[in-house]
């Protein structure tokens, strides 16, 4: 497809192509939901369920068709893993100096904020829940972003043609005209000022992102919804076909409004045209050039088909009778400004589950559910049996066996049945009213449940392993759960891989539609991780020209829980020794940026030892194996030491302190060092110790015994805590 216009001729060709290739893999998607959802009525027929009824059940008001749950309950595990984490983004900043500036590393985390912003906004967490559904039961599912307003929504410049001389000339002194008129059509007119134009598009692009409002649309479709052609740049053209109800296309709905308007009907005409069917011709009729008043010809559908046609530079929007591709009318069209670092690129975006060697429909792509629909069937078809079976069982029936052997028949030929009513209890009396011998009847099942038993065991090797549903390795040791949960997320690396690539493609699209703005955009946003500030949600300006398309999009698999065992693993080998901080925070703890956070640690450590002389992790200081926590304990007594000196240099009142609490914790301490004496001896005179040190000349090693430490040598945890309660709050 070029960047020429396509005609409506052929945009239906190609449907009626493609949709006759797609009709195998619909009815498939059809006859899978039908498994999760456990309805039989549409599939009853052909036992594509598993729920075919033998004929002697057909005729009995017992009939049970019985379905089993495992299709849903696999489908929602697949869907949920896909959807549980949302992506994250990272910026890549491109520099050509050693190191990043502080300026550049603060765009690029702004950007970072404000492409999480747009997904969330956009609808992508519901979007997302919805894309892994239809990947896990599809194979494939498909996004559609576009803007969500014309031009966002910015007001358009205001043209004065309409002014005179003066009125222009008010209108420039006041700043509120350009200068100069300009050429519009061979005319020249003078129109808004830029700056004043500029303003109001500021303004109004400020509002919308208080008020809540996405610049952008965003929808999630399963494989059967869409219809699509490939070539080596990707999406070729690609078709949304879905059935939409009479409302959607009487007079005044948006889609009748968008036709007539498209057809050149406006005014108070526009509410009066709406979508019908011609009976002759089968074409959509109304809000189009043959529109006019209502025809008795014409006719409304209870269900019509909308198709949404997007080549690499248009979207067509076409109305068709309910379930044609055939007879579809043109009612919009336009081009969607959709790329990618500049390139036409088609706004939808497909999502695979696996992608196969093959291209030919149905067979691109493959799921691990694939398996499971095609055993459910069998087991749905043995329970269905086993079901009857026991039913018919638990009411007993009888037939007559006459003495020559044959069987007491009716009318009809049919073996005569005694219902258990006729003959209560079985009594003699009323069974010798048979001229035989009544006989009950009794289906064995004894082969239908062996077979049962050899399916179902096949069908727990293809369900998700019970491990990554917490089912599973409770007791076991940390490692070995991850082990564990490791192998079985190999299924689901690459459908989330798949996933974050074609969030990292819309969000390419959303940049190039930005970069044509020329105001900036506005967004509310918890600061990112590269700022330290967490404590506010702000307003922040970012102008669309500092985008960058160097970003990197990953998407976490583990759930909360596999997360504390991948951490509790990486604790293990850290305590012994096996690991460094930095390895840790990298590949167990994932933290985006391991390096700063083996830094913030140490820092953390420090200023935790500085103000209370407590390591943080209860680490000995003379056997860390990292040799760290000597040197934290070093610098943090000095810190200590030089905090405390200062103190007592600048505050009288604090040395006073000081110096009491010492005097009282030596005096304390002294007192539990001297020996208990014996009875009758007279009690001890008050320490001398603590006589002097309460004048400050006490011996400085009974102290540092007591747990006093000297200038220099750090603050004792208790008065940092009384410090700590002076200044109002208590410190880390």
């Amino acid at each position: 497809m070029t960047d020429e216009t396509i005609s409506t001729a052929r945009i239906v060709r190609l449907l009626e192509r493609t949709r006759y290739q797609h009709e195998k893999t619909s009815m498939n998607l059809k006859v899978r939901r039908a498994l999760i959802n456990q309805t039989t009525a549409e599939f009853s027929e052909g036992n594509r369920l598993g729920t075919l009824l033998p004929a002697p059940f057909q005729k009995t008001s017992l009939a049970i068709r019985t379905m089993i749950g495992a299709p849903a309950k696999a489908a929602q595990h697949y869907a949920s893993r896909i959807a549980s984490n949302r992506p994250e983004i990272s910026v890549v900043p491109i520099t050509t100096k050693s190191n990043i500036s502080d300026t550049v590393d603060k765009m690029a985390g702004a950007q970072e904020r404000l492409d999480a912003q747009l997904w969330v906004e956009s609808g992508g967490r519901d979007c997302q829940w919805q894309m892994g559904w239809a990947m896990s039961v599809g194979g494939a599912g498909y996004y559609l972003t576009l803007p969500r307003d014309a031009n966002f929504g910015l007001p358009d410049r205001i043209t004065y043609g309409d002014k005179t001389e003066d009125e222009i000339e008010e209108l420039k002194k006041s700043g509120m005209v350009s200068p100069a008129p300009h050429e519009d059509g061979g005319k020249l007119i003078y129109a808004e000022h830029g700056d004043v134009w500029a303003a109001r598009r500021k303004k109004t692009m400020q509002a919308n992102f208080e008020s809540g409002r996405s610049l952008f649309t965003l929808q999630a479709y399963p494989r059967d919804m869409v219809l699509r052609e490939k070539d080596n740049d990707g999406i070729k053209w690609a078709a949304i076909v879905e059935e939409i109800p009479y409302e959607y296309c009487a007079p005044g709905s948006d889609l009748a409004r968008t036709a007539a308007q498209y057809n050149g009907i406006s005014g108070e005409d526009i509410d009066r045209y709406g979508l019908f069917i011609d009976k002759k011709t089968g074409q959509i009729v109304g809000g189009i050039p043959r529109g006019g008043p209502l025809n008795t010809d014409w006719e409304s559908s209870d269900v019509y088909t909308l198709i949404r046609f997007f080549t690499r530079t248009e979207e067509v929007i076409l109305i068709s009778g309910q379930g044609s591709v055939d007879t579809a009318t043109e009612i919009w069209r336009g081009r969607h400004g959709c790329s990618i670092m500049g390139v036409p690129t088609c706004p939808v975006v497909e999502v695979p589950f696996f992608q196969t060697d093959v291209s030919i429909e149905g067979q691109e792509f493959s799921t691990p559910l694939s398996q499971v629909f095609g055993i459910v069937p069998q087991i749905n078809q043995l329970l269905t049996l086993a079901s009857n079976a026991a039913a018919f069982n638990g009411i007993p029936r009888w037939v007559v066996e006459l003495t020559d052997g044959s069987t007491l028949r009716t009318e009809d030929g049919e073996p005569k049945m005694v219902e258990s009513g006729e003959v209560p209890g079985l009594d003699p009396n009323e069974a010798a009213a048979y001229p035989g011998t009544l006989k009950q009847l009794i289906i064995n099942t004894a082969s239908i449940e062996k077979m049962l038993e050899m399916y179902l065991e096949q069908l727990e090797k293809m369900m998700p392993a019970p491990v990554t549903s917490g089912a599973a390795g409770a007791s076991a040791a940390a490692w070995q759960v991850r082990e564990l949960i490791q192998q079985a997320q190999e299924t689901l690396r690459q459908p989330v891989d798949n996933h974050a690539q074609a969030v990292k493609q819309i969000i390419q699209m959303w940049h190039d539609w930005l970069r044509d703005l020329d105001v900036p955009i506005y967004f509310f946003a918890a600061p990112g991780k590269r700022n330290t500030r967490r404590d506010f949600r702000s307003l922040i300006e970012f102008d669309p020209k500092d985008l960058t398309d160097s970003i990197v999009v990953a998407q976490e698999l583990d759930t909360p829980g596999e997360r504390t065992i991948r951490v509790q693993q990486g604790m293990e080998l850290l305590k012994a020794g096996l690991i460094d901080y930095q390895k840790f925070f990298e590949e167990y703890d994932k933290t985006e940026d391991s390096r700063q956070a083996v830094i913030d640690m140490y820092v953390q450590q420090v200023v935790s030892y500085v103000m209370s002389g407590i390591l943080p992790l209860g680490a000995n200081p003379n056997t860390d194996p990292s040799g760290v926590q000597p040197v934290i304990k070093v610098v943090a007594d000095s810190v200590r030491g030089a905090l405390n000196y200062a103190l007592l240099e600048q505050s009288p009142n604090y040395a006073i302190a000081t110096a009491e609490a010492m005097a009282q914790q030596a005096a304390q301490q002294a007192q539990q060092m001297q020996p208990a004496m014996p009875p009758g001896m007279p009690a001890p005179r008050p320490s001398e110790a603590g006589e002097k040190a309460q004048f400050g000349q006490g011996d400085a090693n009974l102290a540092f015994s007591a747990g006093v430490v000297q200038p220099g040598m750090g603050m004792a945890p208790d008065l940092s805590q009384q410090l700590g309660n002076r200044m109002g709050a208590p410190l880390a």
